[in-house]
């Protein structure tokens, strides 16, 4: 080969690579591209249908759902809500006030109700001679004879019986000095008066209690009231004594003893017997004693 064909030939295979590497050049440029923006998405790629493109208003709408709360995170749930208008607008089932519906555990007892007593129980109080009495005087000292004891039916020391059975006189005070009035029939409300320096004396001595008190007048359940009598000459139920009579007609009876007429109990009870018929239990409203 000619010596001066070489250099054509050089430049010859020169411009060959050159216009090789321009060709592949481009190839190149796109290569790299697509390694550096792999994991960004393209609009391509969403338009492919593996996720469809979200609008503004939909954007807007996702992003107010996840700020608001859900029912199991919210603090407010249906029952809470539920309960919130009940408190606001008012249970007709519950007060408004926060109390109950009026009715106390302890069945409506108010602090008067607390206060009052039962009515299934005895009152005892005391019985004296006032204006409404008629009262019989008398010149004697009956006193004088037998002296002068505490009376059975008073709680009270200071009034005493005296005289024989046939005075009856059951339950005795001073009035003034020596001057005495006795009562003789409660449920007539009858008295005596005298004068008894006999039972003065006794009394400043001072008189001893030789029992139980018992009451003079008793008030049944019913209404009757019954007072004790001095003596008992009368046929009773079964063979039994009566102490007590009612103005009524009815009678209290006890075996033998007056002091068994009355079994204690809340309230006390008595027999009673109604035209001599078999006695019932009968409780006793009120038990009045001698005295003031």
């Amino acid at each position: 080969m000619p010596r001066s064909s070489a250099p054509s030939v050089r430049a010859a295979l020169l411009r060959r690579r050159l216009l090789t590497l321009l060709a592949a050049l481009p190839l190149l440029l796109l290569g790299v591209t697509a390694c550096g923006g792999a994991s960004q998405e393209t609009p391509s790629a969403s338009a492919s249908g593996s996720e469809e493109p979200t609008t503004p208003t939909e954007e807007a709408t996702t992003g107010d759902d996840e700020d608001s709360p859900t029912e199991e995170s919210s603090p407010t749930s249906i029952e809470a809500t539920r309960a919130g208008d009940d408190a606001s607008t008012g249970d007709p089932t519950e007060p408004e006030d926060g109390t109950d519906d009026g009715t106390a555990d302890d069945g409506g007892a108010t602090s008067e109700d607390a206060a009052a007593p039962d009515p299934g129980s005895t009152e005892i109080t005391t019985l004296w001679v006032d204006d409404s009495w008629t009262i019989e005087e008398r010149d004697d000292d009956p006193c004088s004879f037998s002296g002068a004891t505490v009376s059975p039916y008073s709680e009270q020391t200071e009034v005493f019986t005296c005289g024989a059975t046939a005075d009856s006189l059951l339950a005795c005070m001073f009035e003034d000095g020596d001057t005495a009035v006795c009562i003789t029939d409660p449920l007539e409300r009858t008295a005596l008066r005298f004068d008894s320096p006999t039972a003065r004396d006794a009394l400043d001595t001072g008189l001893e209690v030789e029992a139980e008190p018992i009451p003079l007048t008793v008030e049944l359940e019913d209404g009757a009231l019954c007072a004790t009598v001095a003596h008992d000459q009368d046929t009773h139920w079964g063979g039994r004594f009566s102490w007590y009579r009612c103005d009524d007609g009815s009678e209290l009876l006890t075996d033998e003893d007056i002091a068994t007429t009355f079994a204690e109990g809340d309230p006390w009870t008595v027999q009673r017997s109604v035209d001599q018929g078999a006695p019932e239990e009968t409780a006793v409203a009120v038990m009045s004693f001698a005295g003031v």
